[in-house]
């Protein structure tokens, strides 16, 4: 999850963009209801005002439970593709939550390699027919990035179903909806994350704005993503 002061320049999007490209998982170790409680602590220590704050896949489900919990401390939210299976019907959130189960439980007993392979394919990643903005490539995993998907594994993907916003969560989002921004990939109509956002969209009667790229356009297309997420504060008036 990103967190930028309500004037931020172009510059600093970018390098923060850039930043968590750089970190692969985008995912900082954090414990509790999805992290929104220290990255509430850490946003009443560094910030003096409310803050735009963006988030995708993990970092967007962050967000919303920090919306929820504590809107005081959000400007405006972007959200990209949070996977809040609340916002699924009952039969696909049964099916969801298997999907995770399975990578979990196949981490455990193959390894890292079998394990994401069946967790891309819940949000439709194919990381071998990725298609990318010239340029742009994935970078070689360091063993930082490494120890974040273990924890995201261990720790975070049960949260994918143990985890969700509730319905009194869900009223305080709807109530504070104005500093929300929901958003999917152009390429991402097949995933999981896609059918919780247009959920959570309908649910609030927002509409959803389109990023480039599928689930992981922040890797594939990470300076026409930037762009589009320029676009979007400068049409909120940041």
């Amino acid at each position: 999850m990103t967190l930028l002061s309500r004037d931020a320049e172009r510059t600093q999007l970018d390098d923060a963009l850039a930043a968590c490209v750089r970190g692969g998982t985008g995912i900082v170790l954090v414990e509790g209801a999805v992290g929104c409680g220290k990255s509430a602590l850490l946003l009443k220590s560094l910030a003096d005002e409310p803050a735009l704050v963006f988030g995708t896949s993990l970092g967007a489900q962050v967000g919303l439970h920090l919306l929820a919990r504590h809107p005081q401390l959000v400007d405006t939210l972007v959200a990209h593709e949070p996977s809040e299976f609340l916002f699924l019907a009952e039969e696909e959130r049964a099916e969801a939550g298997q999907v995770v189960l399975t990578a979990y439980e196949t981490y455990k007993k193959e390894g890292f390699g079998a394990a994401m392979s069946r967790w891309a394919a819940f949000n439709d990643i194919d990381y071998g027919n990725l298609e990318f903005e010239p340029g742009a490539q994935l970078s070689p995993m360091t063993d930082e990035q490494l120890a974040n998907i273990d924890f995201f594994i261990t720790h975070e993907m049960p949260a994918y179903s143990t985890v969700q916003l509730d319905e009194s969560g869900l009223d305080v989002v709807r109530a504070e909806k104005g500093r929300l921004v929901l958003a999917t990939g152009t390429a991402s109509e097949r995933n999981w994350s896609y059918r919780c956002t247009h959920g959570l969209a309908a649910r609030l009667g927002l509409p959803v704005e389109e990023f480039p790229g599928g689930h992981v356009g922040l890797k594939t297309h990470p300076t026409a993503f930037a762009t589009r997420l320029r676009e979007v504060l400068r049409a909120r008036g940041h």
